[in-house]
Order: structure tokens, then C-alpha cells, then sequence
């Protein structure tokens, strides 16, 4: 049964993350740049499963709901592509357009996941702990600039 729900929490997270990932700031910097903002989503995606199954395995990120699948979010997928597309017009319509005209009446997960964990997040009084969650919900829905999440990323290589 853990490894059904660390499952569900990593599915969750990689949604969130894969928002900003690939936005289209990042394109300017190099793919290590871009790796290393991966890298340290999922270790933010694995201290956030232990903190709420403390039992999980490390194994377990390796798996394909794991790492492979981040990776897959982050490339391609709908959450990406609508994130690219609200960088480019800058929030100007909102998420329910971009999901409009984007999507051909699909929804974005990684929107409604950034919102449900941020609440968690709060609740705890953990967004210090999950830069880049907060940092995330912060670009997605408080107006904050995307290029933070490349400044999120240099303080994450840091610590």
C-alpha cells in the first residue's frame, strides 16, 4: 500500500514541478542548467514523499513513476506546454484560456496539484523546506516573475 500512495505523491509533485521546468526562460540557458533544475526538483519530490511516508525507499524514485517519468513530464506533456504558453503571453488570459486553447478541452493537473500542495505545504508551515513547490504556486498563481525559478534552482545547488 506505500508504494501505491508514495506512487500517487510522486505523480502529484511531477505535475507541480513539471510546470516550470521547461519554461521558455530556461530555453537561454544551457541543457546543464536545465538538468540541474531537474535534479534538484527531484530531490525536493523525494524529501517531500519522506516527510509525509517516512518509510519510503530511495528505490523507489528510480522507478518508472519516478525519475523516467519526471523526465517525460518535464520534456513533453501538456503541463509544460500550457506553462510555456502563459510565460509567452504573461498571465495576460489566465489558465482556463491557455487550457482552452491549448488543450481541446483536456485539463491541466498541474495547476489544480500546485494549488492542493501549497495548502499542504501551508498547513505544516513547510514552504521553506519545498522551494521550489512554493516558488511554483508562487509563479502559477501570485504573480511572481518565472525567471525565479532559475534563482530557486542556484539556491537549491547551494544548500
Amino acid at each position: 500500500m506505500l508504494s501505491v500512495l508514495t506512487n500517487v505523491a510522486l505523480d502529484a509533485n511531477k505535475r507541480c514541478f513539471s510546470l516550470f521546468t521547461r519554461s521558455p526562460l530556461l530555453f537561454t540557458h544551457n541543457t546543464s542548467t536545465q538538468a540541474a533544475i531537474i535534479r534538484i526538483g527531484l530531490s525536493e519530490m523525494m524529501r517531500f514523499s519522506k516527510r509525509f511516508y517516512p518509510s519510503v525507499q530511495d528505490s523507489t524514485f528510480f522507478e518508472s513513476s519516478g525519475i523516467a517519468d519526471l523526465i517525460t513530464t518535464c520534456y513533453g506533456g501538456r503541463n509544460r506546454k500550457c506553462a510555456e504558453e502563459f510565460v509567452r503571453r504573461g498571465d495576460t488570459r489566465g489558465w482556463d484560456a491557455i487550457e482552452k486553447d491549448l488543450l481541446g478541452g483536456q485539463k491541466l493537473q498541474g495547476t489544480l496539484t500546485s494549488q492542493e500542495l501549497q495548502l499542504v505545504l501551508q498547513r505544516e508551515g513547510a514552504e521553506i523546506e519545498f522551494p521550489f513547490f512554493d516558488t511554483v504556486n508562487k509563479i502559477a498563481f501570485h504573480g511572481l516573475d518565472a525567471a525565479e525559478i532559475t534563482k530557486t534552482a542556484a539556491r537549491g545547488k547551494q544548500a
